[in-house]
């Protein structure tokens, strides 16, 4: 039972390494329209390192940005900055939002990689394909037998949960 149970969740583990970024993420942005706007993170936009060619050319306006997080319904700034010429930032994967005001349009120039268990539990419902090879399975039989590869993660009725 343990061997079966370890050779479905190695292969849904390979079907979301082959798949990668098919999961919400992914359906995200890799640009940011020029002008003003708010945008979420991992929802509108993917985390990554963007550039823009700095501000509109609209007579003498700054391009000005905010990443920032929501606490309490209140958006509290983790970085800014204000420019006219071009411009890169960094957007977090920890990041909630990011705001911006006068820009051209934003290119993402590289996407943040949020690892192996990142592009597993995000992009893949693993529990859809172990639950069929596997049936129902008690809390914590799978976790031994993997040995610790998946220590985020547990294994509980059929599905895997990202703790």
């Amino acid at each position: 039972m343990r061997k079966s149970i370890a050779a479905g969740v190695v292969a849904a583990a390979s079907v979301g390494i082959i798949l990668g970024g098919t999961g919400i993420a992914s359906a995200a942005s890799k640009t940011i329209p020029e002008g003003t706007g708010m945008y979420y993170v991992n929802k509108d936009i993917r985390p990554g390192i963007y550039s823009t060619e700095g501000a509109l050319v609209d007579g003498g306006q700054t391009c000005t940005w905010v990443r920032g997080t929501m606490k309490t319904l209140r958006m509290e700034p983790i970085a800014s900055g204000k420019t006219k010429g071009p411009t890169t930032v960094k957007i977090e994967e920890t990041d909630d939002v990011f705001i911006t005001s006068g820009c051209g349009e934003w290119t993402q120039d590289t996407q943040l990689d949020g690892g192996f268990l990142h592009s597993l539990f995000g992009s893949l419902d693993v529990g859809s394909l172990v639950d069929p090879l596997v049936g129902s399975l008690e809390v914590g039989s799978a976790a031994g037998s993997l040995g610790g590869s998946l220590a985020t993660g547990s294994i509980i009725n059929g599905s895997l949960a990202n703790e």
